[in-house]
């Protein structure tokens, strides 16, 4: 099964990097490389290109998910929040960059604290985008995450429902995540307020519901319920065992 339009390329490089005569043990650390590019590309899709954050587009049409996430509220929600979060990224790296430039490092507290807020609303978008996706696109759990998942709450259905409480009880704005944690080797579900201070130093995001206020309004309200019960029927599966797959495969 092609799982990355990068794949081709990826075997490519192999080749060449064989007819050039490099050592076994370069290609391999060359073709690790690729496969750790090829994770950071499936948690984050589209987050940064050459080096630099970027708006990534939607991966489906803009009322692909109606009725259930509404078309005004996905324009809105990505191309005005996300880009502000992904302008304000750019904005403060640049900051970082003068300030290195000329060894001043005066404003370094306000800098730091601006990037944070808006590099962790920028990747955490990213995870959301992909964690929706049109019907028929969504596809199951693969059998590798259906395992995991009723290994690490039960089943899929005592998943969900803890999902949904978490994400329906954040205090304020926020989010839900499902996580892989590295050290713990399981999947772990998370709720996040004020996500500039919520780096979760050892959980990588598989997947990601967001319950700011700019998520929902337009069609809900005030109703988070609802467009969290709608949220549960629009998940991507097969998205998040893709990178339930690549984390795997890189952490063992």
């Amino acid at each position: 099964m092609d799982r990355h339009p990068r794949g081709e390329t990826v075997s490519t490089r192999r080749q060449f990097l064989a007819a050039a005569g490099l050592s076994l043990a370069g290609a391999a650390m060359a073709q690790s490389a690729a496969d750790k590019l090829h994770v950071a590309d499936e948690i984050y899709p589209g987050a940064f290109k050459v080096g630099e954050p970027v708006l990534p587009p939607l991966p489906y049409d803009y009322n692909a998910l109606e009725p259930r996430i509404d078309e005004l509220t996905l324009h809105l929600h990505h191309d005005k929040h996300h880009k502000g979060y992904v302008d304000g990224f750019i904005q403060q790296l640049k900051a970082l960059r003068r300030m290195r430039e000329e060894g001043s490092f005066e404003q370094i507290e306000q800098a730091e604290q601006k990037l944070a807020f808006h590099g962790a609303g920028h990747f955490l978008h990213c995870v959301y985008w992909a964690s929706m996706a049109p019907e028929s696109r969504r596809g199951n759990p693969s059998t590798d995450l259906a395992r995991e998942i009723d290994a690490d709450f039960g089943s899929r259905d005592a998943f969900l429902k803890q999902l949904e409480r978490a994400a329906a009880t954040v205090e304020g704005s926020g989010w839900a995540l499902l996580g892989w944690s590295i050290p713990a080797r399981r999947l772990v579900i998370m709720q996040v307020r004020n996500h500039q201070y919520a780096t979760m130093w050892s959980e990588i995001p598989l997947m990601a519901v967001d319950v700011w206020e700019h998520a929902y309004y337009k069609k809900y309200g005030n109703e988070r319920g609802q467009y969290l019960g709608n949220f549960m029927q629009v998940i991507d599966w097969g998205g998040i065992s893709r990178r339930f797959e690549a984390v795997k495969s890189v952490l063992g």
